[in-house]
């Protein structure tokens, strides 16, 4: 019997590494902790999840056995959907609304710039206004620029150059109030400085 288990643990070697979803975490570096040849039954897969969610751009990781001799591991990487600045210095705010590093001089600043909300408000607020705008039909031409808070209202500076204005309180409805001026402003080629959303059941519009 003990020599059956000597033979599995011997045949069932690491031979081959699979890994999914690296982009902007390195190809190869699982290899730092998991060497070619060891147990692919002993293997410790906390001590690869361990070492990857340490890396800044790692949210989430999975490890499977692939039998006879592969590891297959699967990572769930952050993606910068705007930055967060703070003190005159900007950080990449990821798609769960987390604020996760600093953006070096030379990374992609192309995304909106958000200010002056706390880190909870980020995911209660921030999030989605820019999920709205993501994934709404209709809203293509409408990139937001910056998003901002003062006092009790919320302000979003679009890439045209219009301003909306919305109360902390009253946002998700005035995105929709927003969503059905939207596409007829957009074929009268009309780009107001400001819409105010503020007031229920009505648009305010400053040329």
């Amino acid at each position: 019997m003990a020599m059956v288990v000597f033979c599995i643990f011997k045949v069932f070697r690491v031979k081959r590494i699979v890994e999914i979803g690296f982009k902007k975490t390195p190809r190869g570096i699982v290899e730092k902790v998991v060497k070619r040849g060891e147990s692919l039954i002993l293997l410790r897969k906390d001590r690869v999840k361990d070492f990857l969610k340490g890396m800044i751009w790692v949210k989430d990781v999975k490890v499977f056995r692939r039998f006879p001799s592969t590891l297959v591991v699967r990572v769930v990487e952050r993606e910068p959907m705007a930055m967060y600045l703070s003190n005159g210095t900007l950080y990449y705010v990821d798609q769960w609304g987390d604020v996760f590093k600093r953006v070096e001089d030379w990374e992609d600043r192309d995304l909106p710039i958000v200010s002056c909300f706390s880190r909870s408000e980020m995911k209660s607020i921030v999030f989605k206004i820019l999920g709205f705008f993501i994934n709404q039909k209709g809203l293509e031409k409408w990139r937001v620029s910056q998003v901002w808070k003062d006092g009790l209202n919320i302000y979003v500076l679009l890439e045209g150059g219009t301003e909306l204005i919305f109360t902390r309180e009253g946002f998700q409805e005035g995105l929709l109030r927003f969503l059905k001026v939207a596409d007829l402003l957009s074929k009268q080629g009309f780009h107001p400085r400001v819409l105010d959303l503020r007031f229920k059941g009505r648009v305010v519009v400053r040329r």
